[in-house]
Formats: C-alpha cells, sequence, structure tokens
C-alpha cells in the first residue's frame, strides 16, 4: 500500500482473509484498501459490515464505517454507527465528529453548533492535556467549515494552550491568521513551526511540504524531506514532494532526480511517471519524455492524461499528426482533440 501497489496490496488482505476469515481485522483492512485505494465505497461497506458482525462492539469498524456511510451521502446510516458508538464508548468524541459531518452535509449549521456546543461540555471532563488538545485541534477545522475564522482561531490558542510544541496547530494557525490579514502572526507561526524538532519521518515529509506550499519555505520544506528520506530511503512520497520543492526554486535537474527515485521505488504510481515526463520536457528530453508517456498509458490505459501527455510530447517533437491522434484516442475521437494540440503547436492559434 505504501509503495503504491494497490493491486499487490490487495492480493495479501484476500490471502490474510483466506488463511483467517474470521479475523474481523483482516476484512476491515481490505475495506480501507477498497475505499482508498480503489474508491470501491461500496463494497468497503460490504467488508466493514461482515468485518462488524464478527466483532460487533468494534467501535473503530463502526466509525470507518460511518465515514463511508457519510461519504455515500447515506446520512441516517452514519448516524446510526455513530450513536452505536456513543453507547460502546460514552466518553469517545468521534461520534460526535461524525455527527458534525453529517449535520454540514445536509446544510443544518444550526445542528453542528449544537454538536459544538456539546463537545465544548464534554472537553472540561478531559484529563489528560493531549486529549484536550486533540479536541480543540478538531474544533479548528469545524469553525474553519462555518467560516468562523475568530472561533477557530481561539480552538487554536486552546490547542497550543495544552500542546505548545504541536508544529500542525502553528501552521493551521498560521494559514488563519493570514485569512484575516495579521502577515506578521503567519510568518512568526510559520518559524515556530519550523524550530519544533521533529525526528519521525512522517512528521519530517508532512512539516516539509506544509513549509513549503503554506510558508513557501522551500529550503526548509527541502531539509525536512532530506531528513525523513535519510530514515526512508525507500519512500517514493517523500521523493515526489522533495522534487516539487525543487521546481518551486526552478532546480528542474534535482526534481528530475528525485522523481526518477520516486520511479524506482513505486513503479507502479502513474504520478511518478507523469512528473517525470514534465520535467524531461522543461529539460527538453523529448524523447525520454516519449518513453515514459508509453510507460503511464501501460499502467493506467484507460486513463486519459497519459494519451495527453503522449499528444503534447508528440508536438514537442514535431510530430503533429501523431500528437492529434494520442490526444483524439484520449478523447474518444472528439474533434476538441485538435484544440489541445494546434495552440501549443502553432503559437496558440488554430
Amino acid at each position: 500500500w505504501r509503495l503504491h501497489d494497490g493491486e499487490r496490496a490487495l492480493a495479501e488482505a484476500n490471502r490474510a482473509i483466506e488463511l483467517d476469515p474470521d479475523d474481523a481485522w483482516n476484512l476491515g483492512l481490505r475495506a480501507l484498501i477498497l475505499r482508498w485505494v480503489f474508491g470501491e465505497r461500496e463494497l468497503a461497506v460490504e467488508d466493514f459490515s461482515a468485518a462488524i458482525e464478527l466483532d460487533p462492539e468494534s467501535t473503530s469498524l463502526r466509525n470507518s464505517r460511518a465515514w463511508v456511510y457519510l461519504a455515500l451521502g447515506r446520512f441516517e446510516e452514519a448516524l446510526a454507527d455513530a450513536e452505536r458508538v456513543a453507547e460502546l464508548r460514552p466518553e469517545a468524541p468521534v461520534p460526535l465528529h461524525i455527527q458534525a459531518s453529517v449535520y454540514r452535509r445536509m446544510g443544518d449549521e444550526a445542528r453542528v453548533l449544537e454538536v459544538l456546543q456539546q463537545h465544548e461540555e464534554r472537553i472540561e471532563d478531559y484529563a489528560d492535556p493531549e486529549t484536550k488538545a486533540s479536541a480543540y485541534r478538531w474544533r479548528i477545522g469545524q469553525f474553519q467549515n462555518l467560516g468562523d475564522h475568530e472561533q477557530a482561531l481561539a480552538a487554536a490558542e486552546k490547542a497550543l494552550e495544552f500542546d505548545p510544541d504541536d508544529w500542525r496547530t502553528y501552521l493551521r494557525r498560521a494559514r488563519l491568521k493570514r485569512l484575516v490579514g495579521n502577515e506578521a502572526g503567519f510568518e512568526a507561526d510559520c518559524d515556530h513551526a519550523a524550530g519544533v524538532e521533529l525526528s519521525e519521518p512522517e512528521d519530517l515529509r508532512d512539516r516539509g511540504n506544509r513549509l513549503g506550499n503554506l510558508c513557501e519555505r522551500t529550503e526548509l520544506a527541502i531539509e525536512d524531506l532530506t531528513t525523513a528520506l535519510e530514515v526512508a530511503p525507500w519512500w517514493a512520497d517523500a521523493y515526489n514532494e522533495r522534487a516539487i520543492q525543487h521546481v518551486y526554486q526552478g532546480d528542474f535537474e534535482a526534481a528530475l532526480s528525485d522523481w526518477a527515485r520516486c520511479v524506482k521505488f513505486a513503479e507502479k504510481w502513474p504520478l511518478c511517471h507523469r512528473n517525470l515526463i514534465l520535467a524531461y520536457q522543461r529539460l527538453g528530453r523529448f524523447a525520454e519524455a516519449l518513453e515514459e508517456s508509453d510507460r503511464v498509458i501501460e499502467l493506467k490505459p484507460a486513463d486519459v492524461e497519459g494519451y495527453l501527455l503522449r499528444g503534447w510530447v508528440l508536438v514537442d517533437l514535431g510530430r503533429t499528426e501523431e500528437a492529434v491522434a494520442s490526444v483524439n484516442r484520449a478523447l474518444g475521437g472528439h474533434p476538441q482533440g485538435l484544440r489541445f494540440v494546434f495552440p501549443r503547436a502553432r503559437g496558440g492559434q488554430l
């Protein structure tokens, strides 16, 4: 899964179920793969439901199924799962999270505010500072969804009061400060986040992305991503993300090198190949870009983007007729395919 080989992950999950069909965890894991890798939400619900039959008191399985129900727009079923989790674990915050999300999707702001009020009252009962901080972090997003930046900022302040080293909350507060026009506060929170000492590669990768994309601190982003890769040198995602930071700096050679590593460690992940094509094009290495576009098509023969990318590369090579054929293949023979090719081939003129 982490190597972006969804078919292999699913095969391993199927094998685990064959070996132990009564293990609810195996079914739950396959449900997660079906949902997140393949987008098969209905099949994920089936697996979660089968897992719950095996372990009816599992709150994690019910929470997971509730989120899929929510994604499918099956709001009543999502609420039913949330209510059952609340019965099994009255102190658990997730049922309230699910309820708030359901009511927001339904457009019922009044009921969202009711849930937030219940949630605020419950926070007082939490003894652990980290639990309190986590609760306030959730409230940040809820108030953002409601467009209430002041309340979101207040929740961020409380979260940092209970967990002053949480770099994620500093960056969330930075975004909010920028939204309300506080640029000095934005920069200060970016500085705070960058100054927190980290050692886990997942944290370094996440912070690197946000420092680069939100704070525009590309040097710091590259430092974090490089440190993460020193610990996990096989991590295709981190190579892809470091390459993007190199692009922000205009260093396409360094980006190309990282995208080549991304392909090496996740050869079935089309995104690495697509980005490698763009780097080759930027550097004028069109023959290599064409080879990569063929690889994208092999990986995802039904994916429109592979044929579109191939069309652009063929234009770069001056092979316009083949480019038109490739783009038309992507668009099912639609004549608008010509408009994707000729503006670039003829300086923007058909």
